[in-house]
């Protein structure tokens, strides 16, 4: 297998800019990771996204049958009765990217 740099070399070389996001997302030693390994991470991070908006929706799917409207606040318990009052920030964030989409199609819009 070829040679790959890791993204501290590349940022070394001025390839990539340093920033909060690469640390927040690849944790404190992501200067040793190599793109490919980034690259892998963001799909995992994604499918995870992905399964964490799977779980969300059902749970609303049941308080929808139950004739809730599905409002923030009805999301928000959804998310504490999975979850707990400190739920994942991944389950946060598949909450409020499920919400939005209730908004949009309630505008009519299409969803994200």
């Amino acid at each position: 297998m070829a040679y790959e740099p890791t993204l501290g070399e590349l940022e070394a070389r001025g390839l990539i800019s340093a920033g909060e996001a690469w640390g927040a997302a690849l944790g404190p030693e992501w200067r040793n990771s190599t793109a490919r390994q980034a690259q892998e991470f963001a799909r995992d991070h994604d499918l995870a996204a992905a399964r964490e908006r799977s779980t969300i929706v059902a749970a609303l799917v049941g308080k929808f049958e139950q004739g809730r409207v599905l409002t923030d606040a009805v999301v928000c318990e959804a998310v504490r009765e999975l979850y707990g009052e400190r739920p994942p920030v991944r389950a946060v964030a598949a909450a409020v990217a499920t919400l939005a989409n209730i908004e949009r199609h309630r505008r009519g819009e299409p969803a994200l």
